[in-house]
């Protein structure tokens, strides 16, 4: 079947975060000694560490419920770390802790290089696209309209979808009118988690009502729309494993050291059918064999 409808993450898929992530650990390291929660840095060093030794079986724990790799990129790692010292030396972190919003800033990943072109070409293919992601949908409209500077009626076309809190663990809300009844049909008929695949104890969640909601609102309340999706991410379980599960087409992009895909990540994909390449001239090519 044609892929009619392109859903792409943001961070780390259509950007270089490799490139900022040294950065982004130091100005996170930055924040909790300018609050005073911490201020010797190989305690910060040996947690980054601890943390990423038993990715990807230590999971995302911001929705409490383990979500995804605790190491998949800087962004989680320096959460997962604060959390790992908070826990090792009991006390709790700040009240208005937010080292990731303040890390972001100084740590900006540039694009991929090979996006603008990626986007231009899947548009001229007919492709609707549409971003859904963690990121508030200001940031990435921002960094689109910086990308696309040249062609606004592009940025204007391409639907994003921020703030989908992929990492949370949940049923659809129960009183949200705006969710068809054929929408929480299909959520209702998922499993809980899937299968785990070899060289993984814990289970893969797929029940993330959040990233549910922003899928339909893609989809004009339709669930029928994923057949004719292709949903392409960087994490397996925090981008992929839902829409795979809702019968979407997949892509996974590698990411680079030092947060290298998991192999239980390509084997997942390869089991639906998705495909995998280094950068976003594989999805590229995916979009235009179909």
């Amino acid at each position: 079947m044609p892929i009619k409808t392109l859903l792409l993450d943001f961070d780390g898929t259509c950007t270089d975060v490799p490139a900022i992530h040294q950065r982004f650990l130091d100005a996170s390291f930055e924040y909790l000694s300018q609050k005073g929660w911490l201020t010797n840095r190989d305690t910060w060093n040996n947690a980054l560490a601890a943390v990423t030794e038993r990715s990807p079986e230590a999971g995302w724990t911001l929705g409490r419920t383990p979500s995804a790799p605790a190491a998949a990129d800087p962004y989680i790692l320096a959460g997962e770390a604060a959390l790992y010292i908070s826990r090792l030396e009991r006390r709790p972190l700040p009240a208005d802790f937010d080292a990731y919003g303040f890390a972001y800033a100084k740590a900006v990943a540039p694009f991929r290089p090979e996006l603008r072109a990626v986007l231009k070409k899947a548009d001229e293919l007919g492709v609707e696209i549409q971003f859904i992601s963690n990121s508030s949908t200001t940031k990435i409209a921002g960094r689109l309209m910086d990308l696309l500077a040249d062609d606004p009626a592009l940025v204007a076309r391409i639907g994003k979808r921020g703030g989908a809190e992929k990492y949370v663990i949940a049923e659809l809300p129960w009183d949200d009118a705006k969710i068809s009844p054929e929408v929480r049909r299909v959520f209702g008929a998922l499993p809980v988690a899937t299968s785990r695949p070899s060289g993984l104890q814990r289970p893969i969640y797929l029940r993330r009502g959040s990233y549910m909601r922003q899928l339909a609102e893609a989809w004009e309340g339709d669930p029928s729309r994923a057949a004719t999706t292709l949903v392409c991410g960087d994490i397996w379980e925090l981008d992929l494993a839902l829409p795979a599960a809702l019968g979407c087409a997949v892509h996974l992009v590698e990411r680079g050291a030092p947060y290298d895909t998991y192999d239980y990540e390509r084997e997942a994909t390869k089991a639906v059918g998705g495909t995998i390449s280094v950068d976003l001239n594989g999805l590229l090519a995916r979009l235009e064999s179909t």
